[in-house]
């Protein structure tokens, strides 16, 4: 198969971009205390990654979940998907707003408290 062109290249980058993704709310658990941090994310296919990426450069704005990350270890923390939003192609800000919501909503469900989160 031949190299694609720039423009080649470009349109499928658009197309990628504009593909719906699945949306939703994650945990991440540490299994260490107990603790969890509830975030969002656009795109579930690998919810932690700039989570945990950010943690092990020891750069999380969170700075109780940072220290317990460096404390802990990466290792003793977990991630899972709480809930997930049917594919959209919802504008961000739209998105952004409904997925706050459902994370709002997961926390009251669940019983969570200040001291049980990040």
């Amino acid at each position: 198969m031949d190299n694609p062109s720039k423009t080649e290249k470009k349109k499928m980058k658009e197309e990628y971009r504009m593909k719906p993704k699945k949306a939703g709310v994650y945990l991440l658990r540490n299994n260490g205390n107990g603790r969890v941090f509830v975030g969002i994310s656009t795109d579930l296919k690998d919810p932690g990654y700039r989570l945990k990426w950010e943690l092990g450069l020891g750069k999380h704005p969170n700075h109780t979940l940072q220290k317990d990350w460096n404390t802990f270890g990466g290792d003793q923390f977990t991630i899972e998907i709480l809930e997930d939003l049917e594919e959209t192609d919802k504008p961000l800000d739209g998105l952004i707003a409904d997925l706050e919501l459902l994370k709002k909503m997961v926390i009251e469900n669940k019983g969570w408290t200040r001291e049980d989160m990040y």
